[in-house]
C-alpha cells in the first residue's frame, strides 16, 4: 500500500538525478573552461555531489539552493558566492530548463489533468511546455500553505505552496510527478478526498 505521495522535487516530471547530475557534469565543465581550470572539473563535481554523472540524494546539488552550493564551489573558483550563484543559476537553466538534455518523463499530464478536472473546487491552466500543474483551490477556502499542509499532514501527499516559485501567487498549489502515473493517480484520488471533506 502506498502511505505518501510527493509531489516535488525539481519542479519537473522528470528523473532529476538522471538529468541534473549530466546537466552538472556540462555545468562544471563550463565554469572550469571560462575561468581556464579544466582540472578543477572533478573538484567542483565531488563538492556537488556528483559522481559518475549522477546526483548523491545526499549532496549539495540535491537539496541546497543556488546559494548554497555556490559557497561550497568558491573556494575553488575564486568568486563572489552571489555572483556564482546568480551564474550557476543560468548555467542550469541553460542545460536543463532549455531542454538540451533529453527529459526521460515518467507519467502522463494529460491523465493527471483529467483526473484533477474532476475535483469540484480547484481548477488549473494546462501547463504550457512545462512539467507541473498549479492547482487553484481558492473556492476551498483555504490559502496554499493551508491547503498543502492539511494536504500532507491529514492525506499524505506533499506539495508546495506555489508562490514559491514566483509570479503564481493567490491560492495556487504546486504540483509535481516524479512517479509512475497510478503513484501520480493515487495522490490526485487523495486531494480529491480532501476537497471533499472541506
Amino acid at each position: 500500500m502506498i502511505k505518501g505521495i510527493l509531489f516535488d522535487k525539481d519542479g519537473t516530471l522528470i528523473d532529476f538525478y538522471e538529468v541534473w547530475g549530466k546537466a552538472a557534469v556540462k555545468v562544471a565543465k563550463r565554469l572550469c573552461d571560462a575561468r581556464r581550470m579544466p582540472e578543477r572539473q572533478r573538484m567542483l563535481l565531488r563538492e556537488m555531489g556528483v559522481a559518475d554523472g549522477r546526483v548523491d540524494p545526499d549532496g549539495a546539488l540535491a537539496w541546497k539552493s543556488y546559494r548554497g552550493v555556490a559557497e561550497d564551489l568558491q573556494e575553488y573558483l575564486g568568486t563572489d558566492p552571489e555572483k556564482l550563484a546568480g551564474e550557476l543559476a543560468e548555467l542550469f537553466y541553460e542545460e536543463v530548463g532549455l531542454k538540451r538534455t533529453a527529459y526521460p518523463t515518467f507519467t502522463d499530464i494529460k491523465a493527471m489533468m483529467e483526473a484533477l478536472s474532476t475535483i469540484p473546487n480547484v481548477s488549473f491552466a494546462a501547463p504550457k511546455g512545462a512539467f507541473y500543474i498549479y492547482l487553484n483551490h481558492e473556492k476551498t477556502g483555504l490559502d496554499p500553505v493551508q491547503f498543502c499542509a492539511k494536504l500532507l499532514d491529514e492525506y499524505y501527499v506533499a506539495c508546495v505552496p506555489g508562490s514559491e516559485y514566483g509570479p503564481y501567487a493567490g491560492c495556487n498549489t504546486r504540483l509535481s510527478c516524479a512517479t509512475g502515473l497510478d503513484d501520480c493517480l493515487e495522490g490526485v484520488d487523495r486531494i480529491r478526498k480532501m476537497v471533499a471533506s472541506l
